[in-house]
């Protein structure tokens, strides 16, 4: 679960860590999946959501690796 958290917070919403779940800057009210990336489609600002999508590969590609490493049974 730390995996997910960013230690400098969320750009544009930075007392907010985790990039899977969160309030986004736009609707602080609710929790939004993928706030950076939501946040930027609804702006149609493609270059900062491409941005993002890289992000949350390099994170998820980060976690699937040291799952794979783990010995966890299932």
């Amino acid at each position: 679960e730390r995996a997910f958290l960013l230690v400098n917070g969320i750009p544009n919403n930075p007392w907010y860590r985790h990039i899977i779940f969160s309030p986004s800057s736009i609707d602080a009210y609710g929790g939004q999946a993928f706030p950076q990336l939501s946040d930027a489609l609804q702006k149609e600002n493609w270059e900062e959501a491409q941005q993002n999508v890289q992000t949350l590969v390099a994170i998820l590609e980060d976690v699937m690796s040291f799952l794979s490493a783990s010995e966890i049974e299932i």
